[in-house]
Order: C-alpha cells, then sequence, then structure tokens
C-alpha cells in the first residue's frame, strides 16, 4: 500500500492535555494500514522535552508491546522516551524487526515546536536505517517483514495460554520429503523452515510445539496431508498445500491452539467433487484455532468444522475457531461449515463460492465485515445454526442464517475495516506473500 499523509486528524495526549495535530500544522504521520502488523497503523508521537514523558506510542500487538519495553516508561504502557539521538537509534533498530525501511517509519512531527530537533532525528534515523531493496519496496509499497518467532495476536489461538509453536526452539531447513517427516516430529520445540517445493503422498504427524514456516512462495507441498492430531500448539505458516487425492490438505483433530496463517490451500474442480477432501478440516474437538490471511481456492470442498451431526458429545463446548482476512475464491461450499462450535468470521473475501458460511447444529457464529460476489448463499443455516452478523457486504444474495446470541469475543486486538476496504486488505496479501 502506498504511503501517504493521513487525512483526518490524529488525536494524542502530551503533558496532561488534548492536542489535536492535522497535516496542516505540519504534524505529519505516514498511514500504512493493514499490511505490515495486522490492521492497526503505528504512530511514533516525538515530543519536545517538556512533553516527552506523555508522548505515546500505539501498539498494535503485545508481541510489539514486548519488543520496546526497555524503553517504556513504568507509569504507564503506553508511554515511550524517543526525544533524543540515541532513543530515535535504539527505537529504529527494535521496530526494524517489524518494518523494512524508512519508509515504515511512523512519526509524527510537529515541527513548530521541534525546529531544532528535526535535523538531529533524521540524522539518527538515517545512520539507523538500512536501505530497502527494490523487491522489497516498490514504488514507496510496503510490504511486511515476518519473523520465525511470530505469534497470534488475536483470535482463538490466543486464548488457553496463547500459540508459540517451535518459538524458542530449534531452526531446522528441509528441502525433501524424509527431512520434512524427520523434522516435524516429536513434541519439542521446533522451526522447521521448508525450502523449496516438496512432492509426495500420505499423511505426515505434526509434534507439539512445532512451527512450519514457508522460506518463501516456492514453499509448495504437494500431495501429502499435513495432520496435526492429538497435539497442541502448532503454527503454520506461509506455506502451500496442494491436491492431495483422497485427503485434507491439513487436518485438525482433537487439538488445541493452532495458528494457520498465510496458508495456500486449492486443488481442482476439473475431477469429482470427492477425489480430493477438504482443504482444511477442524474436528473432533480441535479447539482454539485461528486462520488468518489464508487463500482458499479451486476446490470442492473448502473448510470443515465438525465432521459429523452425531458427535455432539465431543464437540460441544469446543472447536473454538477464528477466520479472519482470508480470501476464498472459486470454492463450491464450505466457507466454513460449522457444526456445533463457536466461530468468528471477520474481514474476509468470498469471490464465485456456492454455498457460503454455514452454520449448523446449534453452532453460534459472529459475521463481520466480510464481501461476497458472486456468492449465492453467503450466510445461512441448517439444522438449527445460528449467527450475528453485522457489517457485512453480501452482494445483492441473502443472509438467511437464523439469529444468534454470539454478539462478542473473549479476545481483543483485531479491527474491523469497513466492507469497502476488505477486499483491498485482502486480496494480494492472502497466501504466500510472507518476507522473513
Amino acid at each position: 500500500m502506498v504511503v501517504e499523509c493521513l487525512p483526518t486528524f490524529v488525536h494524542t495526549q502530551v503533558a496532561g492535555f488534548s492536542r489535536n495535530l492535522t497535516p496542516n500544522s505540519h504534524a505529519y504521520v505516514s498511514r500504512q494500514m493493514q499490511s505490515i502488523i495486522g490492521s492497526t497503523a503505528i504512530y511514533i508521537v516525538v515530543a519536545p522535552s517538556q512533553y516527552r514523558k506523555d508522548a505515546h506510542y500505539l501498539f498494535s500487538s503485545q508481541s510489539d508491546r514486548m519488543a520496546i519495553s526497555p524503553m517504556l516508561n513504568p507509569r504507564t504502557t503506553n508511554s515511550l522516551h524517543i526525544c533524543n539521538p540515541i532513543s530515535w537509534y535504539l527505537l529504529w533498530h527494535q521496530l526494524y524487526r517489524f518494518t523494512l525501511s524508512i519508509q515504515e517509519v511512523f512519526v509524527l512531527l510537529d515541527t513548530m515546536r521541534l525546529t531544532s530537533l528535526l535535523p538531529i532525528a533524521l540524522a539518527a534515523l538515517a545512520i539507523a536505517a538500512p536501505t530497502a531493496t527494490t523487491d522489497e519496496v516498490k514504488r514507496n509499497n510496503i510490504v511486511k517483514r515476518a519473523s520465525y518467532s511470530d505469534v497470534p495476536t488475536t483470535g482463538y489461538a490466543t486464548q488457553n495460554g496463547g500459540t508459540t509453536g517451535g518459538r524458542g526452539g530449534t531452526t531446522t531447513t528441509v528441502s525433501s520429503f524424509a527431512q520434512f517427516t524427520a523434522a516435524v516430529k516429536g513434541d519439542s520445540a521446533k522451526i522447521v523452515v521448508v525450502s523449496g517445493p516438496i512432492t509426495s503422498t500420505g499423511n505426515v504427524k505434526i509434534g507439539s510445539n512445532t512451527s512450519i514456516i514457508g522460506k518463501d512462495s516456492s514453499a509448495v507441498l504437494t500431495g501429502f496431508t499435513l495432520t496435526v492430531k492429538d497435539v497442541k500448539n502448532v503454527i503454520i505458516r506461509n506455506i502451500a498445500v496442494k491436491k492431495v487425492i483422497g485427503g485434507d490438505a491439513i487436518a485438525v483433530q482433537v487439538a488445541q491452539n493452532v495458528w494457520i496463517d498465510h496458508v495456500d490451500l486449492s486443488a481442482d474442480m476439473d475431477h469429482d467433487k470427492d477425489y480430493y477432501d477438504g482443504l482444511l478440516d477442524l474436528t473432533h474437538a480441535a479447539d482454539f484455532i485461528t486462520v488468518s490471511y489464508t487463500y482458499f481456492h479451486d476446490h470442492w470442498k473448502g473448510s470443515l468444522i465438525g465432521h459429523s451431526d452425531n458427535n455432539a458429545a465431543e464437540d460441544t463446548g469446543k472447536l473454538r475457531v477464528t477466520y479472519y482476512n482470508n480470501y476464498w475464491k472459486n470454492v463450491n461450499s464450505r466457507g466454513p461449515s460449522l457444526r456445533f462450535g463457536t466461530g468468528h468470521i471477520f474481514n474476509s473475501v468470498y469471490d464465485n463460492v456456492g454455498d457460503g458460511i454455514n452454520t449448523r447444529q446449534g453452532a453460534q457464529v459472529l459475521v463481520e465485515n466480510n464481501v461476497f460476489s458472486g456468492v449465492k448463499k453467503p450466510l445461512y443455516s441448517t439444522d438449527s445454526g445460528y449467527a450475528v452478523a453485522r457489517g457485512n457486504d453480501f452482494g445483492g444474495a441473502s443472509n438467511t442464517a437464523l439469529a444468534g446470541n454470539l454478539n462478542s469475543v473473549p479476545y481483543g486486538g483485531y479491527t474491523l475495516l469497513a466492507a469497502s476496504a476488505v477486499r483491498g486488505a485482502v486480496v494480494g496479501q492472502a497466501g504466500t506473500t510472507l518476507k522473513f
């Protein structure tokens, strides 16, 4: 997204009283929006010495807050001292973990009060900032830089103690099926980086405390299922899984705390609908799952949550899932289909999908700010499923789901985009688009 000046005022607290900083008063803020660290913009407020105790850094996630905690004022979690060149320098190096270039530092500069500080601050930034490559920043577009140790910051995967995957464990890079199957075994903390395509058949069982990370968009797994079963604390990111004959691309069963992020799941629709199975199936009381920035496409059966009408005893009270910022395209059904569980689906795009979100068998779903185009049944109920829908663009189709009672979720850290902004934030970002 192109860096631009924020057209509306930024409201902040300085020295205990409110001030409105606007572009007209030379207080500039670059606007990044939805692509670097979720959907919350970052603002760094620079204030002269008499105001510095109340300068604010607005965090978009708990991990960001932890990253720069050494510079926080202990009086308040949102107070930050950045009023001298040394602090600028240190801050830049902390932020570089999340950003790419000087264009990605969002600075409010009140030049009327900071005339003497401005040259020093900019000089410090220039010294600290690495040079962005052509591939990283094209025409001033911002690219998200990810880390192998990232953790989810919203959704049900943040509950139940959170999801950290292999964070803090050993890192192994693999490029063959044999290496991959060996690396993901066991319950010790581990990060498995997939370099290049791997093709095989069958199922590969993933151990607990594992992060599977695609090094880049060439990390494509073809023909075999990633099975997350009877385990907990698993992260799968920046991986494509496709054309698994007779099985799911990713199967999560009896598992807790799983984050699936920036994944590309597909097959084709040239074969019978049962030639492949699902793209992502969460079954047998899988719980505390977040699916984000995932591209579901070209498949008969999208994502099934709860596998059978006869499994209420195991599934009731489980199957708590969050789907957000996902892109569904050319999928016949199950976008997702949810039995018994609790779902939160927001900021997602559906193009040319037959049956979208299906709530059934007592499921409760909160559906917010999604966009549907060419979808026959965007949101509907079968067998007594329920939904609360708000802020969606159903593209001329109708919501026929029964009215539900899920009006809120037990986590924060998420921002709802206006329906008109969802497509621009999701299409082109979902899938294997991360840079490490």
